[in-house]
């Protein structure tokens, strides 16, 4: 493919810039001398291999595709702000210092309204008597932002809790058998789309992104979503659960003096 060297470099400075990396620790993570960024972005400089791209995607946490394609440079204010925000969500996933909870796509298809945040109570239109489905219908469903009421659960999806009991939501949508041709023509042909949600303390809900769309955060939402996939795999470490066994290791197994515990009346273990 043709490679935009001075696009890539940009790219890079952009990342480096909103991240804790530094350019010498990226230089050595890659195996080159001090300086070689420096001196090779400059123009008339010689063009970096693919294994040195390749380990710089690998260290700034975003993919080849987003370094040697897509202009960072060029996001609106909105459109950094959130890419800020999903590199930040890709790095700390990658250094596990984030745990994603999954949701099985079998118990979200089968909850009842008001079990889930971004479930709801959909009345649906009714179709042709030959569908089965001659007249209106209640479904409880969660209304994408890709397919609207045309919307089934792909795939497992992912959650995160974070501050003030707000929650982000990682859903792995599909258009159902409904949809319009064309949504079910791309689903077949790309897979299902990945949305972010929050859900927030007072009940409501708020879209982010999605990766259908053709900027960088829909790179960046499918990367994100690559990666805790991958994360899932391994095995997790709840920072409640993490705190007793560092207790343990330092050699401490009584109880803190604020720590009480009291079986309720009617549950007296005798």
């Amino acid at each position: 493919m043709d490679f935009d060297k001075k696009l890539f470099f940009d790219n890079v400075s952009y990342l480096v810039r909103k991240s804790e990396k530094k350019i010498g620790d990226l230089e050595k993570a890659a195996g080159v001398s001090p300086g070689y960024i420096s001196r090779t972005s400059k123009e008339g400089g010689a063009k970096p291999g693919i294994e040195f791209v390749m380990k710089i995607a690998e260290e700034l946490h975003v993919s080849m595709d987003l370094l040697v394609r897509r202009n960072l440079l060029e996001m609106t204010p909105t459109e950094e702000y959130l890419s800020e925000f999903l590199v930040k969500l890709q790095q700390d996933t990658a250094d596990e210092k984030l745990v994603w909870n999954r949701e099985t796509a079998e118990e979200l298809n089968h909850m009842e309204a008001g079990e889930h945040p971004l479930l709801s109570d959909e009345m649906i239109p009714g179709s042709d008597p030959e569908t089965g489905y001659p007249d209106d219908r209640l479904v409880v469903m969660f209304v994408s932002h890709a397919y609207g009421l045309h919307t089934d659960i792909a795939e497992d999806c992912f959650h995160l809790r974070l501050k003030n009991h707000s929650v982000l939501y990682l859903m792995s949508v599909k258009p159902d058998d409904d949809a319009d041709e064309e949504a079910i023509g791309n689903y077949e042909l790309f897979g299902p789309a990945y949305e972010l949600w929050f859900a927030m303390q007072d009940g409501s809900k708020h879209y982010v992104c999605n990766s259908e769309t053709l900027n960088i955060l829909g790179t960046l939402t499918m990367e994100l979503h690559d990666l805790v996939v991958e994360q899932s795999k391994h095995p997790q470490v709840k920072k409640d659960v993490r705190a007793v066994i560092d207790a343990f290791m330092n050699g401490e197994i009584e109880d803190d003096e604020k720590v009480k515990f009291e079986l309720p009346d009617d549950e007296i273990p005798f």
